[in-house]
């Protein structure tokens, strides 16, 4: 099994208060793992 880490820079808009923007980010990391939740064993590419 091949671990990789990774930085993701995100952007807020200007105006978005920051709960917004803390919720956005926690629905993305959680959007994150769900490829290798799916098939731990199968690699999986990002477009």
């Amino acid at each position: 099994m091949r671990e990789f880490l990774v930085e993701i820079n995100t952007a807020v808009a200007r105006g978005t208060g920051r709960e917004e923007a803390v919720r956005g980010r926690a629905a993305d990391a959680v959007r994150a793992g769900e490829p290798a939740a799916a098939d731990p064993g199968r690699a999986h590419s990002v477009s």
